[in-house]
C-alpha cells in the first residue's frame, strides 16, 4: 500500500468518526426556548458554540452572588446576608443540606406538636373545670361579681397577622374580668354574725330577775311614749356601756358594732 492510500484511509477515518456527514445539524437555538424555530449548525466550531451557549442557557453562570434580604424575619429590620456559589455542585450540595436540616426540623417541630396536644387538652379542661368551680361559689354564696376591663400582657400581636417580625412583637391587650367589690368579706359577716348569735344567746339564757327587769323596762318604754329625762339619762349611760371596747360584748372582738341613739317620730330607738 502507497502512502497515499494510506493517507486517504486515514482521511477516511477521521471524516467519520468526527461525523462530517451529519452537517449541517438542525436544532433549536436554545433549548430553552418555547417555540419550535430551529438553525442548521455547519460545522464542529458552530456545534461547540451552540453547545457552550446552551450550557449557560440551562445552568446557568457561575459564580452567582446571592443577597438575601432579611434573614431574621423575628428581628425587626433588614438584615442582609451575601451567599457566594461558585459551581453547580457546591450549590446542590448546600442546596441538599438545607433541605436535609428542614426535614430534621420538621420531624421535631411535629414531635413537638404531638406532645402538646394532650396538654393543650388537659389544661382547656382543667380551665373549664375551674371555671365551673368558680360559678357554683358565686351561686352558693349569693355574691355578683362586676364585669371589669383590664390589661394583659402577650408575646404575640395577634392583629399583625399578616407580618411575622411584627406579630412576634409584645403586645398588650384588655380582657374582661369579674371583680367582687363587695365592702365586706365572709369573714366579716360570719364576725357580725356570731356577735349576733352572742346576744342572743345571753338573752335567751338571762337569769329570770334579769329577763324581768328588761321585760319591765321594754314595757315602760311602750307606754310611755316621751321618755323622761332620768330615763333618758339612764338608756344613754347603756349606750355608752355597750359602746366601750372592754364591754361585756365587745371585749377581744375583731368586729365591735356601734349602737347608736336613733330619733325617729318622738320615739328614741335602737
Amino acid at each position: 500500500m502507497s502512502c497515499c492510500d494510506e493517507t486517504l484511509e486515514l482521511l477516511e477515518l477521521i471524516y467519520t468518526r468526527l461525523g462530517v456527514d451529519e452537517f449541517p445539524v438542525k436544532a433549536p437555538p436554545l433549548l430553552i426556548q418555547e417555540d419550535d424555530k430551529e438553525i442548521a449548525l455547519e460545522n464542529h466550531a458552530q456545534l461547540w458554540e451552540w453547545t457552550a451557549r446552551n450550557l449557560d442557557a440551562v445552568m446557568g453562570q457561575f459564580p452567582i452572588k446571592i443577597k438575601i434580604k432579611d434573614s431574621d424575619p423575628t428581628t425587626e429590620g433588614n438584615q442582609e446576608v451575601e451567599l457566594n456559589l461558585p459551581n453547580v455542585a457546591e450549590t446542590l450540595a448546600e442546596l441538599f443540606g438545607l433541605v436535609y436540616q428542614s426535614e430534621i426540623n420538621g420531624d421535631l417541630i411535629t414531635e413537638i406538636l404531638l406532645r402538646l396536644i394532650p396538654e393543650v387538652i388537659s389544661t382547656k379542661n382543667a380551665a373549664l373545670i375551674g371555671q365551673s368551680y368558680a360559678k357554683a361559689n358565686a351561686s352558693f354564696l349569693g355574691y355578683k361579681a362586676n364585669a371589669k376591663e383590664v390589661p394583659i400582657d402577650y408575646n404575640f400581636d395577634l392583629e399583625a397577622s399578616k407580618s411575622l417580625p411584627r406579630f412576634l412583637r409584645e403586645s398588650k391587650k384588655r380582657i374582661t374580668v369579674h371583680e367582687d367589690e363587695s365592702k365586706e368579706s365572709v369573714l366579716d359577716i360570719l364576725a357580725k354574725l356570731e356577735f349576733a348569735a352572742g346576744i342572743i344567746k345571753s338573752s335567751f339564757y338571762m337569769k329570770p330577775s334579769e329577763s324581768g327587769r328588761l321585760l319591765g323596762a321594754i314595757e315602760t318604754m311602750i307606754q310611755d311614749e316621751a321618755l323622761s329625762i332620768p330615763n333618758k339619762e339612764q338608756w344613754r349611760d347603756w349606750l355608752q356601756r355597750m359602746n366601750r371596747d372592754t364591754g361585756k360584748h365587745n371585749r377581744g372582738q375583731s368586729i365591735q358594732p356601734e349602737v347608736i341613739e336613733d330619733l325617729h317620730e318622738g320615739f328614741d330607738k335602737l
